[in-house]
């Protein structure tokens, strides 16, 4: 039972940093996009 524990403690972890990363990825994805567009505005 405490190995259990332990690995599911792991898993969790694991899936928090995936997560983590996969939502900085996307907010890193949204903010260039953004600046593309405000480039794209400016142009005269």
């Amino acid at each position: 039972q405490q190995d259990e524990s332990r690995s599911f403690g792991q898993q969790t972890q694991t899936f928090t940093s995936r997560t983590t990363n996969g939502f900085q990825q996307l907010m890193n994805d949204q903010s260039r996009s953004t600046s593309m567009k405000i480039e794209i505005c400016t142009l005269p």
